[in-house]
C-alpha cells in the first residue's frame, strides 16, 4: 500500500495517510462515496488504523495530523455508540432504520465546517458536510471478511471555517482615485 502525505479529497484510492505516531491506512478494497452520507460534499475512506488501537482510529488527532479535506483545527464536538439516539453532549442525534443505517441531526453553530466520521468494523470514513441532517450507512465499510459492518459509532467534528478575503469593487478604488484627485488639486489652487 503506497503512503500519504497531508492528503484530503485524493485519499479516495487505495494508499494511506501517515503522520506522526498515527499511522492510517487507506482500504483497498473499500472507498467512500458521496452517496453514503446525505449532504456529503466531499469524503475520505476508509481508513483503518495501523499501530494504533481501532477504538482511536477516528479521533481528532487522526484528523489534524493528517489534515483532512486539507482543513486543521478539528476537534470532536459529539459522538455516540451505535444504537444510542443523543450523541453523549446531546448535540448529535441519530435514528435506524438498521445497524447499518440510518438518519442523523445536529445542532450547528455560524462559522464552522462540520464533518461526520462513520465507524464500523476496524475502520471509519469521514465526511464533509454540508447540511446538518441527512441519512448515514456502513455500505462503503468493511469487516476484514470483506462484509458491511454494524455502526460502532458516529462522530461529529467542528473547526472554524477559514475567512475568505472579499475583493474590493473598482468602484471603491475609483471613488478614492476621485477624492485623491480632488484634494491634490485643493491644495495646488491654495499654494
Amino acid at each position: 500500500m503506497k503512503i500519504l502525505r497531508n492528503a484530503a479529497f485524493a485519499v479516495i484510492a487505495a494508499g494511506g495517510i501517515a503522520s506522526g505516531a498515527q499511522a492510517l491506512t487507506l482500504h483497498p478494497k473499500a472507498a467512500c462515496s458521496l452517496g453514503d452520507v446525505s449532504g456529503a460534499t466531499a469524503c475520505i475512506g476508509m481508513v483503518t488504523n495501523t499501530g494504533v488501537k481501532s477504538s482511536r482510529s477516528d479521533t481528532a488527532t487522526a484528523f489534524n495530523r493528517n489534515s483532512f479535506f486539507s482543513l486543521s483545527g478539528w476537534t470532536q464536538i459529539d459522538k455516540l455508540k451505535g444504537g444510542a439516539s443523543t450523541g453523549a453532549k446531546g448535540i448529535l442525534s441519530a435514528g435506524y432504520g438498521s445497524k447499518q443505517s440510518g438518519k442523523f441531526s445536529f445542532s450547528a453553530m455560524a462559522g464552522y465546517t462540520y464533518a461526520l466520521a462513520v465507524k464500523g468494523g476496524s475502520g471509519f470514513s469521514a465526511y464533509l458536510l454540508g447540511t446538518t441532517a441527512g441519512s448515514w450507512s456502513t455500505v462503503s465499510l468493511v469487516t476484514r471478511n470483506g462484509k458491511q459492518p454494524s455502526l460502532s459509532r458516529l462522530s461529529l467534528y467542528a473547526t472554524k471555517t477559514p475567512l475568505t478575503p472579499v475583493p474590493v469593487p473598482a468602484s471603491v478604488l475609483l471613488l478614492g482615485s476621485v477624492l485623491f484627485g480632488t484634494v491634490f488639486v485643493a491644495r495646488r489652487r491654495a499654494a
